[in-house]
């Protein structure tokens, strides 16, 4: 657990917790009618 950091991001009804900071660079795709993400700190794109 910790920080996630990734240039693309898709996901597909998962359940993702991250820990620390998540930062996508180009693009983050979620679809499906369930799941969430949750981001105990910060959630931003690069810049």
């Amino acid at each position: 657990m910790g920080d996630l950091t990734a240039k693309n991001m898709a996901v597909g009804g998962q359940e993702i917790y991250i820990e620390g900071n998540l930062l996508v660079e180009e693009i983050l795709c979620g679809s499906y009618n369930h799941g969430e993400t949750i981001v105990r700190l910060m959630w931003r794109r690069a810049n």
